[in-house]
């Protein structure tokens, strides 16, 4: 049979065209994942629920504009730099979950299939056949309760992992149990070779062209998986709902903290028909991911089927160290794509002399005469007070409403819009205190 080169099979791989649409559609979205945040035009947790754009004032959502293409959230943030942020979120808790998944499924498929009929191998697979009969979604939503939700990242890595290593377990068992008896692999065993050394050396490296296309279609899984959870609002971080007078008027609102696709799935389809725009975005970009991990997987499973991909012993060694890299370098990856990192950049901003001044100047106010409300703030005449004295003091009674009322008069005068309630301001109950004693 003739060999062919390099390019005579790349040439035959550009006329399988979903396998190109596959390939170009996870490079894009490798692409993302590792350019998005960096390329988002907005800050993901920055909530601004009443923004005035084009000269009216707009309560979130805002529906898609030229200063926000998908629209904004409840909360008032972009929902662009939410996929784009999440893109990262979302495919490094994937990939992460989708290698541990091989690697279980490897080891212990693998070690299941050479000794067949073994107590280990009839404990592996009662197993797999026990986790198969529960429903995925079922047993991934008990297990992140179980290792705790609030744990972020770490619970849905380890739940999503569990889930699926039955699958790949049986798949790796029934290649080795077919390979077992191979004259290849008898002339091992009888040189000598122990069950780890024939492994590695001759069972692995015919293994790993079905475990990439395995990984792809199991990336898909995983992908899957994390969508549905995130419609039962099962989500990374959590989040929950709530409804206020003060910012919501009424209206119930969902939140996340982490963004991720699955948080913005679970917390927009209630309002598919109202503000469709808001779980079209998530929804679309795992129905392409899906889809092009699972054109891709397919792709390459074919190649193997027909004999036009054979990795050398050179790929085998780049997989392991990839593959170790991995393992080493997950948590450092999770860790840089939650708000941890986000709020780790804000802490570095600090600047603790600004925050000494400022806790000095309420101490040193405390020591002022009371002033005309138990509830009036200690802080510097603002810029309008120096300009009109009467208006000094943003307080309940005295110059406070007289601000008030020049402030909505001149929103008044710019046509700007009220609030559905009237007027243009909200009112809240509000206890408020001092700083009496300097701190230690």
């Amino acid at each position: 049979m003739k060999t062919l080169t390099f390019w005579q099979r790349v040439g035959r791989a550009a006329r399988d065209r979903s396998f190109i649409i596959g390939a170009v559609l996870v490079a894009f979205f490798v692409l993302v994942a590792v350019l998005g945040p960096e390329a988002a035009p907005h800050n993901p947790y920055l909530r601004d629920r009443v923004q005035t754009i084009d000269g009216e004032l707009r309560r979130a959502p805002i529906p898609p504009c030229d200063l926000y293409p998908l629209g904004t959230d409840s909360e008032g943030r972009d929902l662009l730099s939410l996929m784009l942020h999440g893109a990262r979120q979302t495919l490094t808790i994937a990939f992460v979950a989708m290698t541990a998944r091989l690697l279980l499924g490897l080891l212990l498929g693998a070690l299941s299939g050479w000794w067949p009929g073994s107590l280990f191998d009839r404990m592996i697979t009662g197993l797999t056949e026990f986790l198969a009969a529960i429903p995925g979604l079922v047993l991934a939503i008990l297990l992140i309760f179980a290792v705790g939700i609030r744990k972020g990242q770490i619970s849905f890595v380890v739940a999503l992992s569990l889930v699926g290593w039955g699958e790949v377990a049986q798949i790796v068992r029934g290649y080795v149990l077919s390979m077992r008896n191979k004259l290849y692999i008898l002339a091992a065993r009888a040189l000598g070779l122990a069950a780890p050394q024939v492994l590695s050396r001759h069972v692995l490296p015919n293994l790993l062209d079905t475990l990439l296309s395995l990984a792809s279609l199991e990336m898909a899984g995983v992908l899957l998986l994390l969508g549905e959870l995130g419609f039962v609002q099962v989500f990374i971080g959590g989040g929950g709902l709530y409804t206020s007078d003060a910012v919501s008027f009424g209206q119930m609102i969902y939140y996340f903290d982490v963004p991720d696709w699955g948080a913005m799935l679970g917390t927009s389809w209630h309002y598919f028909r109202s503000r469709p725009w808001l779980p079209l975005a998530p929804a679309l970009a795992f129905f392409v991911a899906i889809l092009g991990f699972n054109l891709f997987g397919y792709g390459l499973q074919r190649f193997v089927e027909k004999g036009r991909f054979h990795p050398s012993g050179w790929s085998v060694f780049c997989f392991l160290v990839v593959t170790t890299l991995v393992l080493f370098g997950s948590r450092a990856l999770l860790t840089s794509t939650g708000i941890e990192a986000q709020y780790a950049d804000m802490a570095g901003q600090f600047n603790a002399q600004r925050a000494w001044d400022d806790a000095s100047y309420l101490i040193q106010s405390a020591h002022d005469p009371p002033l005309e409300s138990a509830c009036q703030p200690a802080s510097r005449p603002t810029g309008l007070a120096r300009a009109q004295p009467e208006l000094e003091e943003r307080t309940l009674t005295g110059g406070g409403f007289r601000a008030a009322n020049y402030v909505g008069t001149q929103f008044k005068r710019t046509d700007l819009t009220p609030m559905p309630r009237g007027g243009y301001f909200q009112q809240y109950v509000t206890t408020c205190g001092r700083v009496t004693i300097e701190p230690a």
